[in-house]
């Protein structure tokens, strides 16, 4: 992927995020006069994993937002990116992968 491909790519991702926090109220709003200013989590990087087949976006959230929040709207991440997708973090700070294919639900391993 060259230099602008890559920051298309990126793009498209993180508007895509900023499409999710919107969508699921993730965001704080405040007001400067009478006009309104919606302050959402920041998307640190969005990185392409071609050899695990993924795609990694790092992000943390706005102070003073509950991470449980996040973790309630689990059901919200698989309308937007799909069923594939694991979701690591604890307070402040998670990170998004959503794979190409579907995970496996059931491995099969031999003894011998």
């Amino acid at each position: 992927m060259n230099y602008f491909e890559r920051k298309k790519f990126e793009w498209k991702y993180k508007h895509k995020m900023k499409n999710f926090f919107y969508r699921t109220g993730l965001y704080f709003t405040s007001y400067m006069g009478d006009k309104e200013v919606k302050a959402y989590p920041k998307v640190f990087s969005v990185k392409r994993k071609e050899e695990e087949g993924s795609i990694q976006i790092v992000f943390s959230l706005l102070n003073g937002l509950d991470p449980k929040e996040l973790v309630k709207k689990r059901f919200m991440i698989f309308q937007f990116f799909g069923a594939a997708f694991e979701l690591e973090g604890e307070y402040k700070k998670f990170t998004l992968t959503i794979y190409d294919k579907p995970l496996k639900s059931d491995l099969i391993y031999s003894y011998d």
